[in-house]
């Protein structure tokens, strides 16, 4: 037979009903230790301070330590809230300044481009003008 926690014998369980073998029936002498069930009674909560004095003084919480730090949570609550409104707007402003500076990308890369074109063709020319100023004489 098993033990409970207060040291009782507790009747073994068969396993085809989930019942106790035997209901034994809560005495006159002692009618809080079994339920109407046959089932062990759980023990009433012991209060901490059966157990003797404790060691730590009892917390005492006063108003203007309690408002203080309601204070101080209230300041670091505010200081997170204006962070997040900072960062909620960032990804709008990442994507302006992105498309800014593709345009300006756009814009800077044609005229280099003809001006690489214009010194290409320019330069064929000349080499074709110096070809043909050789084979004329």
């Amino acid at each position: 037979m098993d033990t409970g926690l207060t040291g009782e014998r507790i009747a073994p369980r068969n396993p085809m009903t989930s019942t106790p073998d035997h209901h034994p029936a809560p005495t006159a002498a002692d009618p809080q230790r079994y339920t109407a069930h046959g089932y062990p009674a759980v023990p009433p909560i012991v209060h901490p301070a059966a157990f003797g004095a404790s060691p730590w003084p009892p917390p005492a919480v006063l108003g203007p330590e309690m408002f203080a730090e309601l204070r101080s949570l209230r300041e670091s609550v505010t200081a997170v809230s204006s962070k997040l409104d900072g960062i909620q707007g960032t990804y709008e402003r990442v994507q302006d300044h992105e498309n800014r500076i593709r345009a300006l990308e756009n814009r800077r890369w044609p005229i280099p481009a003809a001006m690489l074109v214009a010194t290409v063709a320019a330069a064929g020319i000349a080499a074709a003008g110096a070809v043909l100023t050789v084979l004329v004489k």
